[in-house]
């Protein structure tokens, strides 16, 4: 089933500031390494996806008792959804796309630490938009009861 359950959806709210600060972590720990070994370690997409999973979870605390907060989820998905495509397009194209008539690139370090660093950010990300979705079509039902009386 696509949708999570209430329970999934609590422990997600209730572990959001661990979420948040271990995207945070791991944003800030290439900053602290010494030069070779800080940029090689770097996973910007899985810090930036745990820090908004995290986000998500202090923006729809009070998921069944405010209504509308449907429409933040969709709109704050949405807005996500074309940052991290437009991101992992441009890292894509600097690493793998060649001008016509240029030879191949190899995979090196950097194209196989993208590589990894975008599967797992997808996949964290995909948890997201589960959680988004199920935020938003359970809240959309309350504030649709709620409109009714």
């Amino acid at each position: 089933m696509f949708l999570l359950t209430e329970a999934k959806v609590d422990r997600i709210i209730q572990n959001r500031k661990r979420f948040f600060f271990s995207g945070l972590l791991i944003f800030l720990v290439p900053l602290l390494l010494p030069q070779p070994w800080g940029i090689s370690v770097s996973a910007p997409f899985t810090s930036f996806m745990l820090m908004i999973f995290g986000v998500y979870g202090f923006a729809f605390r009070s998921w069944r008792s405010n209504p509308g907060l449907w429409m933040l989820a969709v709109l704050i998905t949405l807005a996500n959804s074309a940052c991290l495509l437009f991101y992992e397009y441009e890292q894509y194209k600097s690493l793998f796309v060649v001008e016509p008539g240029q030879p191949a690139r190899p995979l090196n370090w950097n194209g196989l630490k993208f590589v990894l660093d975008s599967t797992l950010a997808l996949l964290i990300y995909s948890r997201v938009v589960k959680f988004a979705a199920t935020v938003s079509i359970k809240n959309w039902k309350i504030t649709k009861e709620l409109k009714r009386k």
